[in-house]
């Protein structure tokens, strides 16, 4: 809290008191657990991505080669 009163002081010119307090006159809201996100991945064939030119701009840069191709599709809800 002195830190914010000081920064108030040297912004402003003008001394401060600053106190956090608990609201306690309302219940906190409940909050829900986020339901977990399933990954769901479907392998692909490597000659998929032989056309593709970033796959091959990214082969010649790195002197890499592709080892596996997978599409993940993330957010799908899980079914629990």
């Amino acid at each position: 809290m002195k830190r914010i009163a000081d920064a108030i002081l040297d912004i402003t010119g003008v001394h401060v008191s600053c106190r956090v307090t608990e609201d306690q006159s309302s219940p906190a809201p409940a909050v829900e657990p986020a339901s977990p996100v399933v990954q769901e991945v479907e392998s692909r064939r490597k000659s998929s991505v032989d056309d593709d030119p970033f796959v091959q701009q990214a082969v010649e840069i790195f002197s890499a080669k592709v080892a596996d191709v997978r599409t993940v599709l993330v957010g799908q809800p899980s079914d629990e």
